[in-house]
């Protein structure tokens, strides 16, 4: 008969927010529920400009009654919401998806002064005061300065 093959969770919500830059790995459990061997075949979300998902290992064996776990590893690219869907093909048996779904943050960056206050200045005269720049988050964040005159 027809290989019968289940996902646990079929769908994956990632509730905490993922920073660009990082990879994260969740676990997902696959059951064979057939009386047959099978042979799993994930396809791998397009490493392009936008996100990077992919399942470890890519291919997998299952004997009957058989369950296995596999890696979905998660490599944002993007800031916004992540939404993928990855296909199984599951020989001699119909074809699965699987769904993620999470937010994807990137860089914050803090100003510890909210106002530098220079005072009155007379023309010609120089002063220097401090801003303190602070990266909150866990990704490496680049950041640009400049000072437009009137």
């Amino acid at each position: 008969g027809e290989v019968v093959v289940e996902l646990d969770p079929p769908v994956l919500v990632m509730s905490q927010r993922l920073s660009v830059g990082r990879t994260y790995h969740r676990t997902v459990s696959v059951t064979n529920r057939s009386q047959g061997p099978t042979v799993l075949r994930w396809e791998e979300f397009p490493d392009v400009l936008y996100q990077a998902v992919k399942v470890i290992p890519q291919t997998l064996s299952l004997q009957p009654m058989e369950r296995r776990e596999v890696k979905v590893e998660v490599a944002p690219k993007r800031v916004g919401p992540l939404e993928a869907s990855l296909a199984c093909e599951v020989e001699n048996g119909s074809r699965l998806a699987f769904a993620l779904y999470t937010q994807v943050s990137g860089p914050l960056l803090k100003l510890q002064e909210a106002n530098l206050d220079f005072a009155l200045m007379r023309v010609g005269d120089k002063a220097r005061r401090t801003l303190t720049i602070t990266n909150v988050c866990d990704v490496m964040a680049r950041w640009h300065l400049s000072l437009e005159e009137d």
